[in-house]
C-alpha cells in the first residue's frame, strides 16, 4: 500500500480508525433514520394524523422489523452479482417519485396553494 511507503504504521493505523469509526456512525444514522421514516409513515397509515406517532405503541418495532429484514436480506448478497436488487432498487424509486408527485398533485388539489 502507498500509505505504508509514505508514512509510519500508526498514521495508517490512525486513519484506519478514523474511517471505521465515520462509517460506523453513518451506517447507523442512515438505519435509525430509515427506520424512523418508515415508523411515521406507518403511524401516519394506521392513524391518518400527522401528529398520532407516539400514540400507535406497536408502530415503531414493526418499523424496525421491517427494515431490519430488507437490510439483513440485501446485505447478505454478492455484490457483483446484484442484478435483482438493481431491478427492486429501480421500481421502487419509481414508485416512489410516482407516489411523491402524486400525493403532491393531490394536496394541491384538496388543500390549495396556501
Amino acid at each position: 500500500m502507498i500509505a505504508e511507503r509514505i508514512a509510519f504504521p500508526w498514521v495508517k493505523n490512525t486513519i484506519m480508525g478514523i474511517l471505521v469509526v465515520y462509517m460506523y456512525g453513518a451506517m447507523c444514522l442512515k438505519y435509525v433514520s430509515g427506520a424512523e421514516s418508515l415508523y411515521q409513515g406507518i403511524a401516519f397509515i394506521a392513524t391518518g394524523n400527522l401528529g398520532a406517532y407516539d400514540n400507535v405503541s406497536w408502530a415503531y418495532p414493526v418499523s424496525i422489523i421491517i427494515f431490519a429484514a430488507l437490510c439483513i436480506a440485501f446485505s447478505f448478497g454478492d455484490i457483483e452479482n446484484s442484478k435483482n436488487l438493481q431491478i427492486f432498487s429501480a421500481y421502487t424509486r419509481i414508485i416512489v417519485l410516482a407516489l411523491m408527485y402524486f400525493g403532491t398533485v393531490y394536496y394541491l388539489g384538496v388543500d390549495g396553494v396556501n
